[in-house]
């Protein structure tokens, strides 16, 4: 089963990410990091603990802040671009919490009526 973890990583730059994106790669997790310092982890070989993730992330970016929480995804709201150029939440939808998981409709964007029937 599939293992699902968030991670804060104080004070990344542009270098920092590019250097865990290839680490992440290399330990075949899937990931998302829309927001600065902040990225959703996804390990569906069921093979890492927050510890072996913790220590992994301290060879690249040793002395920096970390932290590594696993989580059991349950229900997500955000804000941030949603339409056909940039989607924020088509990860989210696919991989974090897939449709036929949620339970409860997404509301509609801010500033748009609700569907008929809603």
């Amino acid at each position: 089963m599939a293992r699902h973890f968030v991670f804060g990583i104080a004070n990344t730059d542009s270098i920092a990410d590019t250097l865990v994106v290839a680490h992440l790669k290399a330990l075949n997790l899937n990931w998302w990091h829309w927001l600065p310092n902040y990225w959703l982890v996804i390990d569906n070989a069921d093979t890492h603990t927050c510890a072996s993730l913790r220590r992994s992330l301290d060879t690249l970016l040793p002395q920096v802040n970390k932290l590594v929480l696993e989580v059991q995804p349950i229900d997500w709201a955000g804000l941030g671009p949603r339409n056909d150029k940039q989607n924020m939440f088509l990860w989210l939808q696919e991989y974090w919490i897939p449709p036929h998981r949620i339970t409860t409709p997404m509301p509609p964007p801010l500033g748009l009526p609700p569907l008929p029937g809603k």
